[in-house]
């Protein structure tokens, strides 16, 4: 016969009614939840924003659809999310302040750059006020040929504070796989990096960064990250110039529609 074993804990049964494990726990199994997610899925989307601890305005309604009697396929491409809703995706990555560490890049070196919810957050306000300082606006584009680094995630926070549009690819690109992808959005600004380390071995980026900015004429900005000197031919300015270069207020994350192309 097999023994109880003694019980250890047995939790207030008032915290377990408000706890996380106990709201969902009608749920059986995944096709509880999907089909919650088809049966009712304003309700669903509702307490997904809410369980997910979205910061903004959600607004009144959840789900817009619009309908295509002469073709039905349609109707599932137009719906639209939170139609009405407010929201910036930099004011939730950057919700916390503090000392803690926000992000740590480690190379391969083992070389460690570190940087606290608030340098992170006064950076990237500094960062976002020196690109709208350039003209920068909602909808413009700016473009990073950067490694997976600190930088890209500051320079894309920064150009989601004021709505503009971002995107990258990886410095061990050509020039004519950056031009291929970058020449199709007619980016404002590029951020680049002098090199890369790949292997233990150190890719000099500066060539095919030359190719780059020509073949980009909508450029109005190149920003380099990086201490390489570099020669005459390359109009560039260096990125920490850059941030350092707004004297005004740091600019606060603007909120957009949720369907607002980040």
């Amino acid at each position: 016969m097999t023994e109880r074993g003694e019980i250890l804990f047995t939790p207030d049964p008032t915290k377990v009614s408000q706890s996380r494990l106990k709201e969902f726990a009608g749920l059986r199994g995944f096709e509880d939840l999907h089909s919650w997610s088809i049966d009712n899925s304003e309700d669903f989307w509702a307490r997904v924003w809410d369980f997910c601890g979205v910061v903004g305005e959600r607004g009144e309604r959840i789900i817009q659809r619009f309908e295509f009697p002469s073709d039905p396929s349609r109707e599932f491409i137009s719906t639209k999310f939170f139609p009405d809703a407010k929201l910036s995706i930099v004011e939730n990555f950057l919700r916390h302040t503090g000392h803690g560490d926000a992000i740590v890049a480690i190379d391969e070196s083992g070389s460690r750059v570190v940087r606290t919810w608030d340098e992170l957050r006064l950076r990237v306000a500094q960062l976002a006020g020196a690109l709208e300082d350039l003209g920068v606006v909602e909808g413009d584009r700016v473009v990073a040929w950067l490694p997976n680094g600190i930088e890209a995630i500051e320079i894309m926070l920064a150009t989601a504070s004021i709505g503009a549009v971002f995107s990258s690819c990886s410095p061990d690109f050509g020039a004519q796989g950056v031009l291929d992808r970058f020449s199709q959005i007619t980016p404002k600004v590029l951020v680049a990096t002098d090199s890369y380390i790949y292997g233990g071995k150190k890719f000099d980026c500066l060539a095919r960064l030359a190719v780059i900015q020509i073949g980009l004429p909508s450029l109005i900005r190149t920003l380099l990250v990086g201490s390489t000197t570099v020669s005459t031919d390359l109009i560039l300015t260096r990125y920490e110039s850059f941030i350092s270069s707004h004297n005004g207020e740091p600019i606060a994350p603007r909120r957009f529609g949720f369907d607002h192309p980040w």
